[in-house]
């Protein structure tokens, strides 16, 4: 999508897929493992969105929240912020 010019495109692209892999997580027997990688795809998106000044669009609010509430139920506070901060980096 970034070869593409597709920014924007690519940003949506990595919050479902963290939705996604936090999805998987309470489902699946490494939860802990999962949330850190969901943590990290979001860390990345919200990195992304900032560097295009890019607001969340009404329309993916929701979305957007429930991945995000999903990920932080598999991990404890400290481990989520960190997880999501290196990716931001």
């Amino acid at each position: 999508m970034r070869e593409m010019g597709e920014q924007w495109q690519a940003l949506l692209a990595l919050e479902v897929c963290a939705s996604l892999v936090a999805a998987q997580g309470r489902q699946g027997a490494d939860a802990e493992g999962a949330g850190r990688r969901a943590a990290r795809i979001f860390g990345a998106a919200q990195a992304l969105r900032e560097t295009l000044a890019a607001p969340l669009v009404p329309i993916n609010r929701d979305h957007y929240q429930r991945g995000v509430a999903a990920t932080r139920a598999l991990l404890d506070d400290a481990t989520f912020a960190a997880a999501w901060a290196a990716a931001a980096r």
